[in-house]
């Protein structure tokens, strides 16, 4: 997550409609992903907190994707435009 800044928090914290294929692809691999532990783990705490943290991997991916147009690419870091 960028630094959040009285500057650019209108930046950070405005909506950006997905686009591009890597949403769809983070869908994609989490979805598979999803279903293989399903499929090879049995029932019980480990595998919730194994798809618990998959959802919150694809929502983290999801949101650096979002922010990649806020990020300044030049610099490489999380330093907001």
């Amino acid at each position: 997550m960028p630094n959040i800044t009285v500057e650019n928090v209108d930046a950070v914290f405005s909506y950006r409609k997905p686009g591009g294929h890597e949403p769809a692809l983070i869908r994609t691999s989490h979805r598979l992903a999803a279903r293989m532990i399903l499929e090879c783990c049995p029932p019980g705490r480990e595998r919730s907190l194994a798809l618990t943290n998959l959802q919150q991997s694809n929502f983290w991916a999801n949101a650096a994707v979002a922010l990649k147009e806020v990020i300044d690419p030049a610099t490489d870091s999380d330093e907001v435009r």
